[in-house]
């Protein structure tokens, strides 16, 4: 048996794969296997990877259409012959080249099932320590075995070697995301694994990207996806430490750019933050807790009903005279919301789709039938009619060639 599995997804990165490669084949360890699994790339990734294999019966390929990182570090877990499990993206690179074998030794030395080290960070071709992993690397210099209970972290899973047992015979796999889907994988396996020791060398080195560049809509979707599973493994397992970072997380690191890519059209970024929110409310006991990301979605929405109510406002103001549509409840208070404003003299009539079982008039204004009414220029129609019958009644104003009208929220207006 292989001591060590390497699970390497793969996906365009040929500029970096043979640094990558070469990090592997240079570990002091010798019995391992690479199981590389391109995920549809479209550059000459394949054809490298194919290159080293024809020097190297270690590693392996497999193939599968591009479905993310997660489900390709699935499908190399499935063919996995080692005893222990590392992973290792194909942009970045081992870093110490005793590491493996520093970390397979210690894990059979303390009989525990994983083993953890620092990681090193290049960004624009500066090379730093992460610090995500600090109060883990501290303790551990005074305690050969550790209890994840005790830290709960939720990165770092590239800089451990796992137990393959365990992860097969729990069937612990990455949710297929695009993003975030490496922490939920990560405590989930580290909870079940609980005991592990911690070195101080360096496995691992991430090329930190742009992070903002690399979310989109659906991404964004997912990243939601992968904060509310460990936000609900969290509540489940009393595990504090892990809710209260992923909530730092959801707020604070990644708060921004889920507003920046919420759009009009997908409402599944709202859904998931309402999710969210429900069950930080649960967990902390206060009903008016708010997440950070749905304040700025609700101020963004107070702040665009403000520009629609000054723009209305304006357009009342500089209109001949006003026409409102639909003689309901909206209407009324409509009325009402205009007298406030000093603009209920400019009011002509109220105009009906049809006269039968509506009023004569409101608040002293006239009920019409819209057949009777005559557009001119410089009115403005204010439709207040809010239900299914809206479509219909655009539809007739703009047959009557009506150019000034619009749809009018009255709740917003009466605030």
């Amino acid at each position: 048996m292989k001591k060590v599995s390497i699970v390497m997804p793969v996906y365009n990165c040929e500029a970096y794969l043979a640094e990558s490669l070469d990090s592997v084949l240079h570990q002091t360890l010798k019995e391992w296997e690479l199981l590389c699994v391109d995920d549809g790339s479209s550059d000459g990734s394949l054809e490298l990877l194919k290159q080293y294999q024809s020097m190297d019966e270690r590693i392996h390929i497999f193939m599968q259409p591009n479905q993310g990182a997660g489900v390709a570090r699935n499908l190399g877990l499935q063919h996995a012959q080692g005893e222990y499990i590392a992973f290792l993206d194909a942009d970045d690179f081992f870093f110490d080249a005793d590491a493996l074998e520093q970390m397979y030794e210690a894990c059979n030395r303390y009989h525990v099932d994983a083993c953890g080290s620092t990681i090193k960070l290049l960004r624009n071709g500066v090379l730093a320590e992460d610090t995500e992993l600090k109060e883990v690397k501290r303790t551990s210099s005074n305690e050969q075995v550790l209890n994840y209970k005790d830290f709960q972290f939720d990165y770092g899973y590239c800089g451990f070697i796992y137990k393959a047992k365990i992860i097969k015979e729990q069937k612990i796999s990455f949710p297929p995301y695009r993003r975030f889907e490496d922490p939920p994988f990560f405590v989930r396996l580290m909870h079940q694994i609980q005991r592990f020791t911690f070195l101080n060398k360096a496995l691992y080195c991430y090329r930190t990207p742009n992070v903002a560049t690399r979310f989109d809509t659906k991404k964004t979707v997912d990243l939601l996806k992968g904060l509310l599973d460990n936000l609900e493994f969290a509540t489940l397992n009393n595990l504090n430490i892990l809710f209260e970072r992923t909530l730092q997380r959801l707020e604070m690191e990644y708060g921004n750019i889920i507003c920046y890519n919420i759009t009009p059209d997908n409402t599944n970024i709202l859904e998931l933050l309402l999710r969210s929110n429900h069950l930080v409310r649960q967990v902390k006991q206060e009903e008016g807790y708010v997440i950070f990301p749905l304040q700025k979605v609700l101020q963004g929405v107070i702040e665009a009903e403000r520009y629609q109510k000054e723009k209305l406002y304006e357009q009342m103001q500089n209109c001949r005279q006003i026409y409102l549509y639909g003689a309901g409840s909206a209407a009324t208070g409509f009325l009402t919301y205009l007298q406030k404003a000093g603009l209920f003299e400019k009011v002509i009539a109220i105009l009906v789709t049809c006269k039968e079982g509506n009023p004569k008039e409101i608040k002293g204004v006239p009920v019409i039938s819209i057949d009777d009414y005559r557009y001119i220029e410089g009115d403005l129609v204010l439709v207040t009619v809010t239900n299914i019958h809206c479509e219909e009644i655009v539809c007739k104003l703009q047959e009557m060639k009506v150019i000034a009208f619009e749809l009018v929220d009255v709740g917003m207006l009466s605030e």
